[in-house]
Formats: C-alpha cells, sequence, structure tokens
C-alpha cells in the first residue's frame, strides 16, 4: 500500500497497531510534513492539539512506528534522531544554511560497484 494515497487508520492496522487518537495524529504529522522531525518537535507541534500528550507517548509511538517499518531513524547528529516517513532508498543532506535537512534521489544500481 503506498504510504502517500493510503488513509493513516489503514497504514495503522496494516502493520498491527491499533489506531489510537494519538498514533493517527503523530503519522499525520510525518506525512504532511516530510521535514524528518525530532520527537520533541512532533510533540511540540501536537501538544496544542492534544493537551494530555506526554513526550514518552511521542517516543514509544515513534518507537513502534520504526519497529513495523512505518518511519525510519535516521542520526544525522549525534546527539539527535530524526524520523523519516520516506520509506523508499533515498539519501539525505543537511542545508549548511538552515540546517534542513533534504532527501535526494539514489538509483540502486549507483549504489552496487561494478566489477
Amino acid at each position: 500500500m503506498d504510504q502517500d494515497s493510503a488513509h493513516p487508520v489503514d497504514l495503522l492496522r496494516i502493520r498491527g497497531l491499533k489506531p489510537s487518537h494519538q498514533r493517527i495524529r503523530v503519522l499525520e504529522r510525518l506525512l504532511a510534513h516530510r521535514d524528518h522531525p525530532t520527537a520533541d518537535r512532533i510533540f511540540r507541534d501536537l501538544k496544542v492539539h492534544i493537551p494530555s500528550l506526554s513526550k514518552s507517548t511521542v517516543y514509544h509511538i515513534l518507537d513502534s512506528f520504526r519497529e513495523t517499518g512505518l518511519v525510519r531513524v535516521l542520526s544525522i547528529d549525534d546527539n539527535e534522531a530524526r524520523f523519516d516517513i520516506q520509506m523508499e532508498v533515498h539519501g539525505h543532506f543537511r542545508c549548511t544554511g538552515c540546517g534542513a535537512i533534504h532527501n535526494f534521489p539514489i538509483r540502486l544500481d549507483d549504489l552496487v560497484p561494478e566489477d
């Protein structure tokens, strides 16, 4: 199922995750903003809409997303994990001006050394 066109509830169910309100909102945030956020950024963005949300809940949700292959963890900096919802093969670079992390395409045949 294509993550870009699937409904968040369906994406969660396919991976065996109960579509709780908090999981749905975290997934919607990741799908709507492909900015490689930290768990803290997601928490701050959603806390306004879900006052009962805790940081530990966000971390737990993201860990369950990682375990089920819904997101991957990027270690761009030694002290900060970021989350990427795009699971297709691609690379990342950080803009030295603004600090944003951007995707760039990689062809699989570019990764395999020629004989």
